[in-house]
């Protein structure tokens, strides 16, 4: 029987696969799928279903004007879905975090007078690249990298799905 690939994804499915994946988190998605009793979904769909939709992890809350804030600056400077989702906003999911940019950011973000965009930008590189090295407290970081700090931590300002703070509190602008 062939597979409609736009067929929406019943409760009793996400249920399956919630109950399946969650008592079986290491099992292949192939092996969820024949124990799910889902065999006209794709280990791909139940892949993007879970990671995308169910995981309990997820904030699935409005997305915060902080959060907004660092989706805009991190997308500037050529940061990926992935890693955002992991480093800078955790708890988001990196889907989530596109379809926000796509939908409404993106649109706002160009509509941002250049120089207004600018100063603040430059306001943020400025508090990232001159962080003070704790071991050694005469030294400045380069003004090249942000990589090079000690303690990378401190750029991960959303540790918890729930702990939110603004991005001038992260970076002290």
């Amino acid at each position: 029987m062939p597979r409609d690939p736009r067929r929406r994804w019943t409760p009793e499915e996400d249920d399956k696969l919630k109950h399946f994946k969650t008592e079986y988190p290491n099992l292949p998605w192939g092996d969820v799928i024949k124990l799910a009793n889902l065999q006209d979904r794709d280990e791909k769909s139940c892949w993007e279903r879970w990671n995308n939709h169910l995981k309990s992890d997820f904030n699935k809350e409005k997305f915060s004007p902080q959060e907004d804030e660092r989706i805009i600056y991190l997308r500037r400077h050529d940061v990926g879905w992935a890693s955002m989702a992991e480093n800078y906003l955790r708890g988001r999911a990196p889907n989530a975090i596109k379809n926000r940019w796509n939908n409404y950011l993106k649109k706002r973000h160009a509509t941002t007078s250049d120089p207004v965009r600018e100063d603040l930008e430059a306001r943020v590189d400025e508090a990232l690249t001159t962080k003070v090295d704790p071991e050694s407290p005469d030294e400045e970081t380069s003004n090249h990298s942000v990589a090079s700090t000690s303690d990378s931590d401190d750029l991960i300002p959303n540790l918890h799905p729930n702990a939110l703070c603004s991005i001038e509190d992260t970076f002290t602008i």
